[in-house]
């Protein structure tokens, strides 16, 4: 049965998902519908006027009205980060672009281990194929997918069985080693998403993981931990960044990130996004 979520908030499915570089486990399937995988359970979901509608075998509407943010006031957010004229020209160009809230902290911090120096479609089929090979088959209408396996399930099979998924740049034994400590409980990721653990102090816990360095845990605290003020820096950031500082460079990354979120506020990983997707649109018309 096909479930419906009325949105009273604008969203375009197509933007937030076809790219997939915020959430790398979503297909395209026909007619528009996307696959993916939310807390384990796998989902079908499509925009249909003014509505998200969903197929899945339970009820998801509370996961997915979070995963999309539709309890952002949303308005307000763009409001305030339009205040640079700018980002106010970029949100009339892309008023539907949104964030989304990952449901399990450990897969987008898997996932974002696996982008260091890697394209969207490989880091992609790189969690893909972690979830094929740990995970459980799950399957709805003829799809079949896989869910994430848990950390515990990361140590058992160890390094030797990532090593066979040829994540490449030693990604297979970052990925344990920050397994290894959620298991020993150096790091939990759950606490790092509740409000008093502030932006700063949970970048530096996941820091401390080998593989993780500022760019990473910035994506991490921004998709999956509620740090709205994240503000991921990479090259088409730094590109597009490069017109606040007309006749001289940026600064380096961690100071450019102090300047973003003075500049743009609370919101600034909202500004961070119409910033990378509008560098990102410029630069593949560049290239045709």
């Amino acid at each position: 049965m096909t479930r419906r979520i009325p949105l009273d908030r604008r969203l375009n499915l197509d933007a937030v998902l076809r790219d997939g570089t915020q959430d790398y486990r979503w297909c395209a399937l026909e007619n528009g519908w996307y696959s993916g995988v939310l807390d384990g359970q796998l989902v079908h979901v499509q925009q249909n006027g003014g509505a998200l509608e969903y197929l899945a075998d339970s009820d998801l509407d509370t996961l997915l009205a979070r995963y999309f943010r539709l309890d952002d006031d949303i308005e307000a957010i763009l409001a305030e980060i339009s205040r640079d004229s700018h980002v106010a020209e970029l949100v009339t160009k892309h008023p539907d672009l949104r964030i989304v809230r990952q449901p399990d902290p450990w897969e987008c911090t898997v996932a974002y281990i696996c982008s260091a120096n890697n394209s969207v479609p490989r880091i992609s089929a790189a969690v893909e194929g972690i979830a094929e090979r740990l995970g459980s088959r799950i399957e709805l209408h003829g799809d079949r997918r896989h869910t994430f396996p848990t950390p515990e399930v990361v140590l058992e099979a160890g390094e030797e069985a990532m090593a066979d998924l040829r994540l490449g740049l030693n990604r297979h034994r970052k990925i344990v080693a920050a397994a290894r400590r959620i298991c020993e409980g150096t790091l939990d990721l759950g606490s790092l998403a509740q409000p008093e653990v502030c932006y700063a102090e949970a970048k530096r816990r996941l820091m401390v993981c080998d593989g993780i360095g500022g760019k990473i845990a910035d994506c991490i605290a921004l998709f999956s931990l509620d740090k709205l003020e994240a503000f991921p820096v990479d090259t088409w950031v730094r590109r597009a960044m490069a017109g606040y500082f007309p006749g001289t460079e940026p600064p380096p990354d961690d100071e450019l990130i102090i300047w973003a979120q003075d500049h743009f506020g609370r919101y600034a990983g909202y500004a961070n996004q119409f910033l990378f997707r509008e560098a990102r649109a410029e630069g593949a018309t560049s290239k045709q």
